[in-house]
């Protein structure tokens, strides 16, 4: 609204839309609150698909948008396609935006024992939940040039599966046993679910 309410502006906007009622203007995303997807799936790829644009930030009307969409009731099977497609692409911001709208264990469902889960151990800044989206963060932006180009010398599948550790690394935490050990099982339940690479699923195992 706060867009469109000139009238010369709706050219403007239509020149802008990237998918279905989604708009990138002045590199940030807007939508109206009563637009959805007939999925999760569905949003989470028009939202990278806008990201691959020049996205620099979300609208709060993306965030009703992800609600929307994932709260229909005729919910597709997460493919791993799309989860191995995003996090092979520079995805925290997408990540983050499905941790506010509380979507983020529709892809991820282990995601949900971590949420809110603090660290009182005097190392940790952060919840394991926003450390996790943190450590994807700073992958995605290394700052070691050195490190940087053996990150970016990896096939994008490699960065998708090094992403999935990151994003599974404290998923653990919060029950009783070592975490790490933990962790390693219930990724690689949610793999095989999944249905990952045997190969694959042992790299990140281990």
């Amino acid at each position: 609204r706060k867009i469109a309410y000139r009238s010369e502006n709706i050219s403007c906007s239509r020149q802008k839309r990237v998918g279905d009622a989604l708009f990138l203007i002045d590199n940030k995303l807007y939508t109206t609150f009563s637009n959805k997807s007939d999925s999760i799936c569905s949003a989470v790829r028009l939202l990278q698909d806008s990201i691959e644009e020049g996205l620099t930030s979300f609208d709060y009307s993306v965030h009703q948008f992800i609600i929307n969409s994932a709260c229909e009731k005729k919910q597709k099977k997460i493919p791993k396609e799309l989860i191995l497609e995003l996090l092979s692409k520079n995805c925290h911001k997408t990540l983050f935006a499905l941790y506010e709208t509380g979507a983020i264990s529709k892809l991820f469902p282990p995601f949900e024992r971590i949420l809110f889960l603090a660290q009182f151990d005097g190392y940790h800044t952060y919840s394991v939940d926003i450390h996790t989206l943190e450590a994807v963060r700073h992958l995605e932006n290394i700052g070691d040039p050195f490190v940087k180009s053996i990150y970016d010398g990896f096939e994008p599948t490699d960065k998708a599966h090094l992403k999935l550790a990151m994003l599974f690394h404290d998923i653990g935490k919060g029950r009783s046993g070592d975490h790490s050990a933990l962790g390693s099982r219930i990724f690689t339940s949610f793999a095989k679910k999944l249905g990952l690479w045997e190969q694959k699923i042992e790299l990140v195992r281990r």
